[in-house]
């Protein structure tokens, strides 16, 4: 008969200690087999800001003579400066002499009122006194006066009618710059077709003058 193998027992020092992980060691040799390539990557990095930066710097330094330029360009002499005031001050002038001589010319205000006097007079006054009874029948008074005209009317009449409604007005016809004749001015009024309270035309006739020019 065969003896049967007996198992053996191993038994392990007290002072043997099993070898460390891989994984460890594993990771300690990636990491620094990676360093190399990292560093790599930090140095391009920095080159790249480096760069930017330098960049920037020019563009800045380069921009800063053309805005000096620009003011130098923006800047006048004392010549260019006076011309252009002597220009704007003579503008001015002229702008000034022209709204005065239309706005505060005696003639023409005069001129003004009167023609405002006269439309309100034959609107207001003479053509329903002239018409009458014939109001809606305004041709067949009208006619006769299309060509003659109706009689001259003072500058005195169209002050003082409707009980002096317009007296007012005289201090543009009597002032200091100017003085008419209230009873020498007048206009002349000629209906036309088809004869309704505006259909006219109106001639004037103006005696007035400046003080010291009436003889």
């Amino acid at each position: 008969m065969k003896k049967g193998r007996k198992n053996k027992t191993i038994y392990f020092r007290k002072d043997y200690y099993l070898p460390q992980s891989p994984s460890n060691h594993h990771k300690k040799s990636l990491s620094s087999a990676k360093s190399p390539i990292a560093k790599k990557n930090t140095q391009i990095s920095q080159k790249i800001q480096s760069l930017c930066k330098t960049i920037i710097k020019r563009r800045s330094t380069s921009s800063r003579p053309a805005a000096r330029r620009s003011k130098a360009r923006q800047s006048f002499s004392w010549r260019e400066v006076t011309l252009m005031s002597l220009v704007g001050t003579s503008a001015l002038t002229i702008a000034f002499t022209f709204i005065f001589s239309n706005i505060f010319n005696p003639t023409k205000l005069s001129e003004q009122e009167i023609s405002k006097l006269a439309n309100e007079y034959y609107i207001e006054y003479l053509y329903p006194r002239a018409l009458g009874k014939y109001l809606d029948q305004p041709k067949i008074i009208l006619k006769d006066y299309a060509n003659s005209g109706f009689p001259s009317v003072r500058l005195n009449q169209l002050l003082s009618y409707n009980s002096n409604a317009h007296l007012d007005s005289l201090n543009i016809f009597s002032n200091s710059y100017y003085q008419c004749d209230t009873n020498a001015t007048h206009v002349k009024y000629y209906p036309v077709e088809p004869y309704g309270p505006r259909d006219f035309t109106i001639s004037y006739s103006m005696s007035c003058a400046k003080p010291g020019t009436i003889e």
